[in-house]
């Protein structure tokens, strides 16, 4: 299930994702986020991961997502169970000049912050997919 972020105005745009993401929902999703990003250009973009079954591969079956949204986003925060910290540095690696930053769920406040620019933290910058893998925030 997904579900759109109230946080989601202007520049910011984010989604929870939860227990299983259907093609529709991706697809959906991926029409909202080109929307948006016409309308505003950059987006500041938030990916919750919350009791997810398994890893949410349908935003990336056919890397429709990476392919379509990788100059789209000025920053990306993950939130979620420390399980997810590689897996969404994964993806990240795959934005190669968006400013990404995982945060647990404890931080959430703090991602949304971080997110809207109103505060700064470490961060990658991926433009070494392979260098963004072996880093640890």
């Amino acid at each position: 299930m997904i579900r759109k972020l109230d946080e989601s105005m202007n520049d910011m745009l984010g989604y929870k994702i939860s227990e299983t993401l259907t093609g529709n929902e991706r697809d959906n999703m991926m029409d909202e986020i080109e929307l948006a990003a016409e309308d505003v250009g950059k987006l500041n973009f938030i990916l919750e991961l919350k009791s997810l079954d398994e890893e949410p591969r349908l935003l990336f079956d056919d890397l429709k997502f990476s392919t379509r949204f990788h100059h789209r986003f000025a920053r990306m925060a993950g939130i979620g169970d420390p399980k997810w910290r590689d897996w969404f540095t994964k993806l990240a690696g795959v934005f190669f000049l968006t400013e990404t930053h995982f945060f647990e769920s404890s931080q959430r406040d703090t991602a949304i912050k971080w997110a809207r620019g109103e505060i700064a933290t470490e961060s990658l910058f991926h433009g070494d997919a392979v260098e963004a893998m072996r880093r640890d925030i």
